[in-house]
This record gives structure tokens, sequence and C-alpha cells, in this order.
């Protein structure tokens, strides 16, 4: 009977083991997802910028300043949206 019981509790240890592994794997399956969109936002977000900042130059017209301060506007308007998300000190 004891044999039996061991058995049964060594036969639940590792069903337990198994299924928490794999809820674990799936939530890091789910951060590295995560990470990989917050990869591609910044990457865009990185170009963005720097083909508004190929625009800069001197002679540039009126025009032209205007077009540049409407795109560093934006982005930073984009920007500060996401930083109103979390505000400092919330993780």
């Amino acid at each position: 009977m004891l044999a039996g019981l061991l058995v049964i509790g060594t036969f639940l240890t590792v069903f337990v083991l198994i299924l928490f592994g794999g809820w674990i794997m799936s939530a890091v399956d789910d951060l590295k997802a995560i990470l990989t969109r917050i990869d591609v936002a910044t990457t865009n977000i990185a170009a963005d910028l720097s083909a508004i900042k190929a625009k800069i130059g001197t002679g540039m017209s009126d025009v032209d300043v205007a077009e540049v301060q409407a795109g560093l506007e934006a982005a930073a308007a984009k920007l500060e949206s996401l930083d109103a998300e979390n505000p400092e000190g919330q993780a």
C-alpha cells in the first residue's frame, strides 16, 4: 500500500511539474512576443526620426522648416502619449 501511495505521489508530482513547466514556457513565449513588438516599434520610431533628421540642412525654405517641425511635433506627441501610459515610478 505504501509503495502504491509513493507511485501515485510521484506521478502527481511529475504531472504538476509538467503542467507548471508548460505554463512557464507559455508565459516566456508571451514575453518574447511583446519584446519583439517593442523592438519593431522602437526601430520604426528610430527610422522616422532619422528620416526627419535627414531633411534638416542649411538653406532650408520656410516650407521645409514647417515640414520638419510638423514631423518632429508628431513624433514628440506619440512619444509623450506613450510616456503618459506609464507615469514615473510605476512599473
